[in-house]
């Protein structure tokens, strides 16, 4: 397959990223644990972020406008995205905390 000059580089960086390497991944605890810690400090920063920008009558009375609702879903999609980045960064062995190390 051709492919336009400007992504030679692209795809030569592709394969010889990691190319000979050996690396030992933490154990699978630990990954899980990392992942856990992320999304638990993710959700407490949304959880903060979400009182701050809620109006008080939806936190309290549950008279929530239609913004209220909309930031409410908003930061929910944000806080599930994100779990799922840090789940994934975390197995690949790529957060801190849980690095890969190469031999």
């Amino acid at each position: 397959m051709l492919l336009p000059q400007y992504f030679k580089p692209l795809t030569q960086w592709l394969k010889n990223k990691d190319q000979g390497q050996v690396f030992i991944y933490p154990s699978a605890g630990r990954r899980v644990l990392c992942m856990a810690l992320y999304s638990l400090g993710l959700f407490v920063i949304i959880a903060i972020s979400s009182s701050i920008m809620v109006s008080i009558d939806c936190l309290y009375s549950r008279k929530c406008s239609n913004l209220d609702r909309m930031l409410d879903t908003l930061l929910s999609g944000v806080w599930l995205v994100g779990s799922a980045f840090f789940a994934v960064k975390a197995w690949r062995g790529e957060l801190s905390g849980c690095r890969k190390k190469a031999l």
